[in-house]
């Protein structure tokens, strides 16, 4: 699988679930809270950016291989050169349908959520770059199975959160 930060953001959902990940009914288990670093040009091309968040949400694991997670949660971006720090609530609802090998699948968030894109993935942007955005509204990603993201629609609000940081 090739580094996708929103892939790393997910590892703690995984580890979370991976015990019981291919039960016959959906299980559910506390969602991990993240915390990671972001070397300068992996999220922002200007500066490192640290994402934290205060998860108190679930994630749900169904037999088919879907992920759900829902709850409260909150979330910090901090430019690491400059010290700035944003806050938001990142409560949306999370559905991940892994795509198979040589497939596609799909990634749905309603509600708000912090995306990171990387180099070459569709979204908002100059695609070419590494970027992150905070979302509050309905957003949709076609993503291969290494997560990229083939295409990506959103309805509602959105901040592009390296140019806040700055």
């Amino acid at each position: 699988m090739t580094q996708k930060l929103f892939s790393a953001t997910l590892a703690a959902l995984f580890m979370a679930t991976s015990s019981f990940a291919f039960g016959a009914r959906p299980d559910k288990a506390p969602e991990a809270p993240a915390d990671v670093i972001f070397e300068q040009g992996n999220a922002c091309p200007s500066f490192p950016v640290h994402l934290q968040t205060d998860a108190r949400g679930y994630v749900k694991v169904f037999a088919s291989g879907e992920i759900q997670s829902t709850g409260y949660e909150r979330a910090s971006v901090t430019n690491l050169t400059s010290g700035k720090q944003l806050e938001f609530m990142v409560n949306g609802r999370v559905r991940i349908i892994l795509a198979p090998s040589g497939g596609e699948g799909d990634l749905t968030i309603t509600g708000p959520q912090i995306i990171v894109f990387f180099a070459g993935d569709a979204g908002p942007g100059v695609e070419s770059e590494f970027r992150m955005y905070y979302f509050n509204g309905h957003a949709n990603a076609i993503i291969d199975e290494n997560f990229a993201f083939l295409e990506f629609a959103f309805s509602g609000k959105s901040v592009d959160l390296c140019a806040a940081l700055s």
